[in-house]
């Protein structure tokens, strides 16, 4: 767990979802929670476009946007095909666009 507590706080109001949902997109236009991706990916495990992370209880994929929809997509879609996906956030720090291709993604 973090020693940051905004960070443990975070995480377990993050880990819900995943074990709901699955798979959450996540949106911060400003940037305001960077820090807590930074903190997850200095633990993660693995490398490339989608890390495992440690999200509260929840063991889940991160897969942050690198400045491409279409990359970020290609490189969660395999993960997100089947019926209940192992728990995925996938994070972005910019606003939503209203047609955005990760907006199959948003809707599931």
């Amino acid at each position: 767990m973090s020693d940051h507590p905004l960070h443990a706080r975070l995480a377990v109001q993050l880990s819900e979802p995943l074990r709901q949902r699955r798979v959450v997109v996540w949106y911060d236009p400003h940037g305001t929670y960077r820090g807590f991706i930074a903190e997850l990916r200095a633990k993660a495990s693995g490398a490339g476009p989608v890390v495992g992370v440690r999200i509260g209880a929840v063991a889940a994929g991160l897969a942050e946007w690198a400045g491409s929809y279409f990359g970020l997509r290609g490189a969660v879609e395999p993960l997100t095909d089947g019926e209940r996906p192992e728990p995925l956030l996938i994070y972005l720090p910019i606003a939503p666009e209203k047609l955005s291709p990760l907006l199959e993604l948003e809707k599931a």
